[in-house]
């Protein structure tokens, strides 16, 4: 499509179908909101023809939907709107590769774009060119899509974990612990970052590779009853945890009584209560004055 093609017209913001919406962030989306009612519309938005137009609508927005929810709560009816000639599934793309390419996205928004993408018989290097990342970075992420890895792509995404060590991970399923143990001797992932990731392999163990897996698994771990030995199995758990607290409930009790009787001791001593006095140290907290008075 060439620029030759491309017209810019006022067109109703009711004529426009969203091809591709997205969640946006509400502090960001308020500061376009404001700027747009302070100084106008900068860029138009882009649109192109609707094939199927029986919904009223007439073009699918291609690129700009916070700019255009942004006029709607302006209260305006009409939007400048760059109209290209591009096929639904053109249009489509290029609206997720435009959320690919924005600086700050979510990593749903990656595995959208790159999936489609892939579907369309493009290769990791012309992805990469569309989306400005390396080509050595989509490569990663297609291995890890094409093994079903979305909480790895995602964990990639928002810095919790390496790419090199999410694909060590699905090169060596058998081997997690000692990817884990490799990156940390490199230097790739830090004290804090490894923690992270450990806790991740954990909940990826228990929970599946996608997201999906884990709403399903919390259904079915709701629809399904407990058996007898379950319960049982829970019933022991509780009571050793309530142990467990009792146990050190006590432990802090008997250091408290200990405490008690030293102050006690201590504020016998005229020279000690003397000294704390002309510290200004002769004050302590209404509790622990309280068990000093029935200590009496």
């Amino acid at each position: 499509m060439s620029k030759q093609q491309a017209s810019i017209q006022m067109i109703p913001i009711g004529h426009i179908h969203i091809l591709n919406p997205r969640i946006r962030n509400p502090k960001l989306f308020e500061a376009v909101v404001h700027n747009i009612a302070k100084v106008g519309l900068k860029r138009p938005i882009t649109v192109t023809h609707r094939k199927a137009k029986a919904d009223g609508k007439l073009y699918d927005l291609v690129c700009g939907q916070g700019r255009l929810e942004a006029f709607m709560v302006c209260g305006q009816t009409a939007i400048p709107a760059m109209i290209i000639d591009a096929s639904e599934e053109q249009a489509l793309i290029m609206s997720l590769v435009e959320n690919v390419a924005r600086r700050k996205h979510r990593p749903v928004d990656l595995l959208r774009g790159v999936e489609l993408l892939r579907g369309q018989g493009y290769d990791a290097k012309e992805i990469a060119t569309k989306t400005g990342y390396s080509s050595e970075y989509i490569e990663g992420v297609l291995l890890l899509l094409e093994h079903g890895e979305e909480r790895l792509v995602s964990a990639v995404e928002i810095g919790q974990i390496p790419i090199t060590l999410a694909i060590n991970i699905v090169r060596s399923p058998q081997n997690e612990q000692q990817s884990l143990r490799e990156a940390y001797e490199t230097g790739e992932l830090s004290g804090h970052r490894f923690m992270t990731a450990k806790k991740l392999l954990e909940t990826r163990q228990r929970s599946g590779k996608t997201f999906r897996n884990a709403i399903k698994n919390k259904a079915e771990k709701r629809d399904v009853g407990y058996s007898a030995r379950e319960i049982v199995k829970t019933y022991k758990r509780e009571v050793e945890r309530k142990r467990l607290i009792t146990r050190r409930a006590e432990a802090v009790n008997r250091q408290l009584l200990f405490l008690v009787e030293a102050l006690h001791c201590l504020r016998q001593e005229g020279h000690f209560t003397t000294l704390l006095r002309a510290e200004s140290l002769d004050t302590m907290p209404k509790q622990l004055a309280n068990l000093l008075s029935a200590r009496r």
